[in-house]
């Protein structure tokens, strides 16, 4: 079961206090981080995995520390609904997932997503570049003259 943080966005499943912008992605990658628990993978795969499965990425991973002192680590998750970008900082807790939507994330650590996010792009752009270039070297290749 997931737990909540109370601010803007964000989910869990006790005392849900969804707004109005929360949104299919969301939920879809919620469900599919839930029904994966207690794999063997590590969380932070199936942090990516249920990211994906929603049309998301998983952007970076940042240490946290829980109020009893307890190192966690946290992942921010950027998920695309109707062409809308959505932040949402994931972490595991004592009793499952806890959700934190933008509205709770500070400005510096949405700033550094949004850079990530921006990095991302240009990496897949130039993946694209590359494999389109792959594309059109099939053709023989040319002789020199000696």
């Amino acid at each position: 079961m997931a737990e909540q943080e109370t601010t803007g966005n964000e989910t869990g499943r006790s005392g849900d206090k969804r707004d109005e912008h929360f949104s299919l992605p969301q939920l879809e990658f919620e469900m599919a981080l839930d029904m994966a628990e207690g794999h063997e993978e590590g969380w932070i795969h199936l942090v990516r995995q249920a990211a994906e499965m929603a049309g998301g990425d998983l952007l970076f991973v940042l240490p946290s520390f829980s109020p009893d002192g307890e190192a966690r680590e946290k992942a921010m998750v950027r998920i695309m609904d109707d062409g809308r970008e959505m932040l949402l900082f994931v972490s595991r807790g004592e009793q499952g997932f806890v959700y934190e939507g933008e509205e709770a994330i500070p400005d510096e650590i949405k700033d550094f997503a949004r850079a990530s996010i921006d990095v991302l792009e240009l990496m897949q752009a130039d993946e694209d570049i590359t494999a389109q270039r792959g594309e059109d070297d099939t053709s023989a290749p040319e002789e020199t003259p000696a």
